[in-house]
């Protein structure tokens, strides 16, 4: 069963590729173009932005203009991408350099949710975003960080950016209601603050960027990460931070340097099951942002990607020890969200009190929580359950999901 983009995203991507065609820019001069933009919108030059950040970026948008198989909307996504990633930096070193005190603070104790994506993660984050003293991420605020005690128009801008994203999304690709609700007052991954991971080929193969990613370093990723969360912190009484990405699983050792005191929740469930979903999650994306995605090559690399990212993720824990991961089977999540959390609760030292208990109630009546519509079809991908299991034999060894 294949999750089907909007009608009119064939005709607007034929349309706009033969208006390129006729003003075709180098991707120098494109990406020129928009860096310019985003000092603009942050009223500042963009050469004040760090020269290694420039060029890492400048990467990204040559892989994806240079890729045959991007479509204009695709290349607009990411140019678009692009900018919001320059203009965050420029807004995250004025904010500061206006209070070194609070860019200084530490970010104590945060929670990190990962596992397989599919796996019940986005519904573990939520959950445990109910305790008072917990702080996860809005989608608005992710698109856009910058100090919660701005200006009422910054916080109306950067509210009405994220709406506005959400729109764009759902009306390209309505399936995502089912697969992946959105709301941009809504607690989100925490993969939009960083500028580079797998999460840009979802929308594109892009294999040289792939490979680049491969052999990338993430410690200053992740200790970019916790300046933002410093700045979206603003000067208010600290909240612990709750934090979710299936991609962490690709960068987990980084991730742990950069937070040394992080407890990591890990979501399991069948990969069999997982790798399904996730391929109609990226196929739909991919048919909005390029030119088409064959299902058995889809299966194959994304098979490939995670095994990989679960056996490295794996060795990494293992190093850690395991005091500082709380595991959670989809089964029980699924089964009872609010009890789970509460467990959960337990095991990180977070109070689950009764405003606290109504709220994963709420969560777990809304969209996209263990109820979900959301169908699609192992055949269409080339993944056989026993070609998958095998694939991922030493994570099912050790944990044993199988839901």
């Amino acid at each position: 069963m294949r999750a089907r983009t909007a009608w009119w995203v064939g005709p607007v991507n034929a349309w706009l590729d033969r208006r390129a065609a006729d003003a075709r820019r180098s991707p120098e001069e494109s990406f020129d173009r928009i860096a310019a933009a985003a000092a603009r919108r942050e009223g500042t030059a963009a050469e004040a932005v760090d020269p290694d950040f420039v060029a890492d970026l400048r990467l990204l948008h040559g892989f994806v203009h240079t890729d045959a198989e991007v479509a204009a909307l695709g290349r607009r996504a990411f140019d678009g991408e692009i900018g919001r990633h320059l203009a965050n930096r420029l807004r995250l070193d004025r904010a500061e350099a206006r209070d070194p005190e609070a860019a200084a603070r530490p970010v104590e104790r945060p929670v990190f949710v990962v596992g397989l994506p599919r796996s019940g993660t986005t519904l573990m984050h939520r959950l445990l975003a109910a305790p008072s003293e917990h702080r996860a991420p809005l989608l608005w605020e992710l698109l856009a960080p910058g100090r919660p005690d701005a200006g009422r128009a910054e916080l109306r801008r950067r509210r009405a950016a994220g709406r506005l994203m959400v729109a764009q999304a759902l009306s390209s690709t309505p399936a995502l209601r089912d697969m992946h609700p959105l709301r941009a007052d809504a607690p989100e991954e925490c993969t939009h603050l960083l500028p580079h991971s797998s999460w840009h080929c979802t929308r594109a193969r892009l294999p040289e960027y792939g490979a680049w990613l491969a052999r990338r370093d993430f410690t200053a990723d992740y200790g970019y990460l916790g300046r933002q969360l410093r700045v979206l912190s603003g000067p208010g009484p600290e909240r612990r931070w709750v934090l979710k990405s299936p991609f962490h699983l690709c960068h987990l050792e980084a991730l742990l340097s950069a937070f040394p005191d992080a407890v990591v929740v890990w979501t399991h469930r069948d990969p069999a099951r997982v790798m399904a979903s996730w391929c109609s999650m990226v196929e739909a994306l991919r048919g909005v942002f390029t030119r088409g995605a064959d299902p058995a090559d889809l299966g194959e690399e994304w098979l490939r990607t995670w095994s990989a990212a679960v056996a490295k993720a794996m060795a990494v824990r293992e190093a850690a020890g395991p005091a500082r991961f709380v595991d959670v089977d989809y089964r029980e999540l699924t089964a009872d969200p609010a009890g789970t959390a509460e467990k959960v609760c337990a095991r990180i030292g977070a109070v689950c009190d009764g405003p606290a208990r109504h709220r994963m109630a709420e969560v777990a009546r809304w969209p996209g929580g263990p109820r979900s519509r959301h169908r699609y079809s192992a055949e269409r991908y080339g993944l056989d359950a026993d070609r998958v299991r095998a694939a991922f034999a030493p994570y099912l060894a050790a944990f044993g999901p199988t839901a």
